[in-house]
C-alpha cells in the first residue's frame, strides 16, 4: 500500500506540474510560502487542475470500482492545519480518509460556493478529519485531494468496460454521492425501495408518493433447518352418523333423504310458495280471463313432495325443454310424468316456487341470498347436525354455473365450471361428505375467518385440515395449531414463508431435490418435480414415500420417491371432487333466468348425496349400492300414489286419461278390415270437464275446425262416427 501511494502521490506532481497555472511548492518542512500573486488564481482554476488529475488517474487503468455503502467519518482540523495551499487558493481543499468501505455513505457539510459549485455537478466537498504525516505529504507535493484505498475497502474487476466521460457529470460508475440535505430527487426513487422483505410493497409505495415508509415488522421467529418435529394432536372424535342420523333405524332411502329435506322445510316451502301466488295474482290487472295464472290452486305438503320427486326424476331422465316431458311422441314420450302430475300443474308450481317473503326485507338489508336464506341456512345447518367427519378433511372450492349477469359470479379457469356461483365447501376427505359451506357473495371478510367459520365444531378436536394455495399461509396454520387443529397444503408467495423458499425458482433446484425450513410447530417445504411445488404443514415430517407413477418413455410404472405431505395432500384434497363428481352424474338444474331457482337445486343435490352417504354408514349392505338406485328409490316414495293422495287429499286426484296418438303421423295399421280393433269409445272425462271432446283428425286435414267426443281405441286419433271413421280407416290418402 505504501508503493501504491507514492505512485499516486508522483501522479498528483505529474498532473500539477502540466498544469502550469499553479506554482510549485517544495518546502521540505511541509510549509507553504504564500505569495501575494498566488490570489489571482481563481476557483475555476483549481477546479480544473483537479479534473484533470481524477481524469488521468482513472485514465491510467481503467478501474470497476464496486463501492457498498460507505461511512466517512471526518472531523474538523485545527486552525493551524487550515492555513498554506488552503488559503492560496481561497478555498479548502479536503484530503480524506475512508473507513468501512462496505457501506459507502458520504456526509458533508458545505460552504456556501461550495455548494453552488456542487449543484452544477463539478464539485463535489468531503469534510475531513486530521491527516496523517505521509497523507500531507503526498497532499502537498501533488496539491490534490489524496484517497489511499486498502485491500478491503476497494475490489476490481478488469473484465467489465467502464465509460469515463460520465466522470464530469458526478455519476462515478453509477453511484449517487449527495451532498447532506439534498435528496435524490433527480434519481426518481431510494434505493430503500430495492430492498427485498416483508415490507417490500408498503416501502414501494411510500417511496413513489414520498410519504415516509413504516419500517418492517422485526420477524417474530427464526427459520430453521435440522431438528424438525411435528406437534402431536390427539383426535377425540367418532367418525360417522351422529344426532338424528345415528337414532335412525331404517333400510327405506327416503326416510334418509327426510332428515334434510324434511317436512318443516317442505311446509315452509309450500307456505312461500302460496304467499307468492296471491302476491301475483293480486298485482296482474287486465290479464286475460283465460291466462293459466288463474287456473292455480295452493299447493299442499304432499304435492310439494311429487313435484320434488318428479324434479329428481329430471336429472335421471335427461330432456333439453321441461315440457317434453310430457309429450306424447312415441320417440320422446315418458308416460310417467303425466301419470303422476299434468304438466300444466307441474308447470305452474315451477312458477310461483318460492322461498322467503319478499315484502317482509327490509329496506336497509344488503344479504344478497336473502330469497334462499331460509333453505340455506337450515339446509347448512342439517349437514353439520348430521355427520361427524374422519381424521381428514379439505376446503375447497364448489361452482354453481351461471352465465347471466351477476353481481357476484365469479371466473374459475381451474374448475370445469368456469363461470358461475363460487361457494367455500368443507368436505370429508374420505367420503365427500359435505360438513358446511359459504356461497360467495362478495362480502368483506378476512380469510382467517372464513376458515374458522367452515371449520364450526370441528376446531379443538385433532383434525388434519387440508387446503390449497387460496387459503393457506403461515400465520393461519399457526392460529388453527392453537384451535388444535393440524394443517397442510400449497402456499403461495409471500405468504409468511422464509425468504430461502419464496425467492426459489425451477432452475435453483435439481428435480427430486427438497429445501425445508421450520419454524414454531410450522414447517414449509419446496420439492422440485416437473414445477417446484411448496408445501405448508403442521402434521408431516420432513421424509419422502415411495410412489408408482407412469412415465413418458416407460412401458411400466417407475418407482419415484415423494414429500410425504405431497402424498397425502393429493389423497386428502379429493373430498370437494367427490362431492362435485357424483352431483354431476344426476343434475337435475334447470336454466332459468332467475338464480335462486338454481341455488335451491344446488342445495338439494347436495342433499342427495349426504343423505346417501348416511345411508351407506347405516346399511353397508342395503339394496340400493350406488346413487343412483338411491334417487330412484326416493322418487318412487315420494310420486306412488300412495303419497300423491296420503294425509292430505289432492285436489286434482290423476285420473285415467285418454291416450294421445302422435299428431304429425297416423298408425301404420289404421288401414285395414279389422273394425274390431278400431272401435269407437268415448273420449274419458277429467277433472275439468265431464264430456271433453278433441278436434276430429279427419275434419283438421281438410281445413275444418270440428271436435267429437269420440275416439279410435286401436289409432288413439278422435274421429267422427259415420264417414270420418270410415274414410280414415279405408283410405290412404283421406284428405282428399
Amino acid at each position: 500500500m505504501t508503493s501504491q501511494a507514492d505512485a499516486m502521490c508522483s501522479r498528483h506532481t505529474q498532473d500539477s506540474e502540466l498544469s502550469l497555472i499553479l506554482d510549485c511548492y517544495t518546502d521540505t518542512n511541509h510549509t507553504l510560502n504564500q505569495d501575494e500573486s498566488t490570489d489571482q488564481t481563481s476557483t475555476e482554476s483549481l477546479d480544473s487542475v483537479c479534473n484533470a488529475g481524477e481524469q488521468q488517474i482513472l485514465n491510467t487503468r481503467p478501474l470497476n470500482m464496486c463501492f457498498k455503502p460507505l461511512e466517512i467519518k471526518t472531523e474538523p482540523m485545527d486552525k493551524e492545519e487550515h492555513t498554506g495551499e488552503h488559503e492560496i487558493h481561497g478555498g479548502f481543499v479536503p484530503s480524506v480518509k475512508l473507513e468501512n468501505v462496505g457501506n459507502l455513505e458520504i456526509k458533508t457539510e458545505p460552504n456556501a460556493e461550495e455548494q453552488t459549485e456542487e449543484n452544477s455537478g463539478n464539485m463535489m466537498e468531503i469534510k475531513t478529519e486530521p491527516k496523517s504525516e505521509e497523507e500531507q505529504t503526498c497532499e502537498d507535493s501533488g496539491n490534490m485531494m489524496d484517497i489511499e484505498p486498502t485491500a478491503e475497502e476497494l475490489y476490481t474487476d478488469e473484465d467489465e468496460n467502464h465509460d469515463d466521460d460520465d466522470d464530469d457529470d458526478g455519476d462515478y460508475d453509477g453511484y449517487d454521492f449527495t451532498p447532506p440535505g439534498r435528496q435524490q430527487q433527480d434519481r426518481g426513487q431510494t434505493r430503500e425501495a430495492h430492498q427485498h422483505g416483508p415490507a417490500d410493497d408498503q416501502t414501494w409505495a411510500a417511496v413513489n408518493h414520498h410519504e415516509p415508509a413504516e419500517d418492517p415488522e422485526p420477524a417474530s421467529h427464526e427459520w430453521h433447518e435440522m431438528n424438525w418435529q411435528p406437534k402431536n394432536l390427539t383426535f377425540t372424535e367418532n367418525p360417522g352418523p351422529v344426532g338424528d342420523a345415528a337414532a335412525l333405524d331404517s333400510i327405506e332411502p327416503k326416510d334418509f333423504i327426510e332428515l334434510f329435506i324434511s317436512d318443516v322445510l317442505i311446509q315452509n316451502i309450500v307456505d312461500q310458495t302460496n304467499l307468492y301466488a296471491d302476491q301475483c295474482i293480486r298485482v296482474t290487472d287486465g290479464i286475460s280471463q283465460h291466462a293459466r295464472i288463474h287456473a292455480w290452486k295452493p299447493v299442499t305438503g304432499s304435492e310439494m313432495k311429487t313435484f320434488l320427486g318428479l324434479f329428481f326424476l329430471t336429472g335421471i331422465i335427461h330432456k333439453p325443454e321441461l315440457d317434453m316431458y310430457w309429450s306424447t311422441d312415441e320417440m320422446l314420450a315418458t308416460p310417467y310424468f303425466s301419470k303422476v302430475m299434468s304438466r300444466n300443474r307441474f308447470e305452474i308450481i315451477w312458477r310461483f316456487l318460492h322461498f322467503n317473503d319478499n315484502t317482509a326485507r327490509p329496506a336497509n338489508d344488503t344479504d344478497r341470498l336473502y330469497k334462499v336464506r331460509p333453505v340455506l341456512d337450515y339446509l347448512v345447518a342439517k349437514f353439520r347436525e348430521m355427520y361427524q367427519p374422519n381424521t381428514n378433511i379439505c376446503i375447497d372450492e364448489g361452482m354453481l354455473l351461471w352465465h347471466s349477469r351477476l353481481a357476484f359470479s365469479v371466473n374459475n379457469p381451474k374448475k370445469n365450471i368456469k363461470y358461475g356461483i363460487k361457494s367455500y365447501i368443507l368436505c370429508d376427505s374420505e367420503t365427500g361428505y359435505c360438513f358446511n359451506m359459504k356461497p360467495y357473495c362478495e362480502e368483506s371478510a378476512l380469510l382467517k375467518d372464513t376458515v374458522v367459520s367452515l371449520l364450526d365444531r370441528l376446531a379443538g378436536h385433532g383434525y388434519r385440515l387440508f387446503m390449497d394455495t387460496f387459503s393457506n399461509s403461515v400465520p393461519l396454520c399457526k392460529h388453527l395449531l392453537d384451535l388444535k387443529t393440524h394443517v397442510c397444503g400449497t402456499i403461495r408467495k409471500n405468504r409468511g414463508e422464509p425468504p430461502v423458499i419464496r425467492d426459489l425458482r425451477n432452475a435453483d433446484l435439481r428435480i427430486g431435490e427438497t429445501v425445508m425450513r421450520h419454524s414454531e410447530n410450522v414447517m414449509v417445504l419446496a420439492w422440485r418435480d416437473k414445477q417446484t411445488a411448496k408445501m405448508v404443514t403442521t402434521c408431516h415430517e420432513n421424509n419422502m414415500e415411495e410412489v408408482e407413477v407412469w412415465q413418458k418413455g416407460h412401458k411400466d410404472k417407475i418407482t419415484k420417491q415423494k414429500p410425504a405431505c405431497i402424498m397425502e395432500y393429493n389423497n386428502a384434497m379429493k373430498g370437494v371432487d367427490k362431492l362435485d363428481q357424483n352431483i354431476g352424474y344426476y343434475p337435475f338444474v334447470r336454466k332459468s333466468q332467475k338464480q335462486t331457482m338454481k341455488c335451491v337445486t344446488y342445495l338439494l343435490q347436495i342433499s342427495l348425496f349426504n343423505a346417501f352417504v348416511i345411508y351407506k354408514a347405516k346399511n353397508p349392505q342395503g339394496n340400493c349400492k350406488t346413487l343412483l338406485s338411491f334417487i330412484q328409490s326416493v322418487v318412487k316414495s315420494w310420486t306412488s300414489q300412495e303419497q300423491a293422495g296420503g294425509v292430505e287429499e289432492r285436489d286434482d286426484p290423476p285420473t285415467k286419461n285418454t291416450p294421445r296418438a302422435p299428431y304429425n303421423t297416423d298408425p301404420k295399421n289404421r288401414v285395414n278390415d279389422l273394425f274390431a280393433v278400431h272401435a269407437l269409445v268415448p273420449i274419458a272425462s277429467t277433472s275439468k270437464k265431464k264430456h271433453p271432446t278433441r278436434r276430429c283428425r279427419v275434419c283438421t286435414r281438410k281445413g275444418l275446425r270440428r271436435e267429437t267426443s269420440f275416439y279410435c281405441k286401436g289409432c288413439c286419433v278422435p274421429l267422427h262416427s259415420g264417414n270420418c271413421y270410415t274414410v280414415y280407416h279405408t283410405k290412404i290418402q283421406y284428405t282428399a
